[in-house]
């Protein structure tokens, strides 16, 4: 099948972008001739083009299509004008980025939580529910977890160094004796090779993707972000957090020394194989591409 993929910029590593790498090279490892259209290139472009895709810009060589995934109305916008005969299927992300709503011009959309479907239910668009996917084989399991905690993550591209909540995670993990690293354009720059930071922690603290990619390689995590926390993450409640893409906007619960060590306490080497099993039964990229495949009919 011949595949379009777009995501309106190419240039960072965050959440639709890193989406739109890993659905885009699986979709290819499955048999697919797969493009992807983007108004800006950068770093994520630059990935994928040494996977083998190729990248398309506006007003460049574009082939017809069977299918079009579009990430962002500027993209519905653009390739509806360019392909008005063929399917276009819109994936929503969030209710807050104005690139992010839904373009009325696509024929269908996805929705990547119960959130997002319901807001899109609420403006009269019907959506399928396809929650984001990992590349499973990228991001497992390297090293064995601790048998107490050591070494702590925290992978954000939103918290600032001078924040309340970054001092009280630093000041927690130094005075319990714990090694604490950041990564994510918080810490200034964001790195390509994830996976290799968060085998070399216990524990991660992340929201969306972050909370994804750590499950998968079999860590024990806690969702926070900005100046609010979730909590850590078991197999009991994480269906919940996924209505709300684990973003924390069903919890506000400010992150002090008391409830982040609270948090710390439940640490449990054993959660590390829970939540892999967690992610291979929620975000498995080779289930979600065969999703979004099914839609093509």
């Amino acid at each position: 099948m011949k595949i379009l993929i777009s995501c309106h910029w190419l240039r960072k590593l965050c959440g639709s972008e890193t989406f739109t790498f890993t659905l885009a090279v699986e979709l290819r490892r499955q048999g697919h001739d797969v493009d992807v259209f983007t108004f800006e290139e950068g770093a994520v472009s630059k990935k994928m083009q040494e996977e083998g895709i190729r990248i398309i810009q506006p007003f460049g060589e574009m082939t017809g299509y069977d299918i079009i995934f579009a990430s962002h109305k500027t993209c519905v916008e653009y390739l509806k004008d360019r392909y008005p005969n063929t399917k276009i299927i819109q994936t929503v992300h969030g209710l807050v980025p104005k690139l992010e709503k839904p373009n009325r011009r696509a024929d269908y959309f996805v929705s990547i939580s119960e959130e997002v479907q319901n807001y899109l239910r609420g403006l009269g668009l019907q959506s399928e529910l396809i929650l984001n996917g990992v590349d499973c084989e990228r991001f497992k399991p390297v090293k064995p977890l601790n048998d107490k905690l050591k070494n702590v993550l925290l992978l954000s591209n939103k918290w600032s160094l001078t924040s309340d909540s970054y001092k009280t995670v630093e000041y927690v993990c130094k005075s319990r004796g714990l090694n604490f690293t950041i990564i994510g354009y918080g810490a200034g720059a964001a790195v390509w090779d994830t996976e290799r930071y968060i085998n070399e922690a216990d524990l991660v603290i992340s929201m969306g993707r972050g909370v994804f990619e750590a499950i998968a390689c079999g860590r024990n995590v806690i969702i926070a972000g900005y100046d609010k926390m979730v909590g850590f993450i078991d197999d009991n409640n994480y269906p919940g957090y996924l209505k709300f893409n684990v973003s924390g906007r069903d919890f506000h619960n400010s992150i002090s020394e008391i409830n982040l060590s609270e948090e710390f306490d439940k640490y449990n080497p054993e959660q590390g194989e829970k939540n892999r099993e967690l992610a291979l039964a929620y975000h498995n990229i080779k289930d979600k591409a065969k999703e979004y495949l099914r839609l093509c009919s």
